[in-house]
């Protein structure tokens, strides 16, 4: 990993804004992660944990703006991005792998005409 990513510093900005230290946010976490490695995951070292940001919300009652604001930081961090099919139908996954595929011809005009267009109501 290549330094602190936003998720570390998102996940860091919760856990001092919660007066939490490392070894408080573990226990909160039912101690899960070590205390060494909620350090790693805040300074990039580590990968972020599946469902890490819905157990931080769950245990440090996050607003829904805190929990949005960690989540867009995940996907923002992430080096890969991992879609379960069990949760779609069948066109919503063969259009998720269609995409998946062209995605890396697309230039950034495209991408930009393309996030407006999903992002409308």
């Amino acid at each position: 990993m290549a330094g602190v990513t936003l998720y570390g510093k998102a996940l860091r900005k919760l856990r001092v804004e919660h007066e939490l230290t490392l070894k408080a946010l573990s226990e909160k976490l039912d101690e899960e992660l070590s205390p060494a490695y909620l350090s790693a995951i805040e300074i990039g070292k580590r990968a972020i944990p599946q469902n890490l940001s819905d157990k931080v919300k769950e245990k440090l009652g996050l607003s829904e703006a805190e929990y949005n604001e960690l989540k867009e930081a995940e996907y923002k961090s992430a080096s890969e991005l991992k879609l379960n099919f069990n949760e779609m139908e069948e066109y919503q996954a063969e259009t998720a792998l269609v995409f998946a595929r062209l995605l890396k011809n697309f230039d950034t005009e495209k991408c930009k005409k393309l996030q407006s267009m999903m992002q409308k109501p």
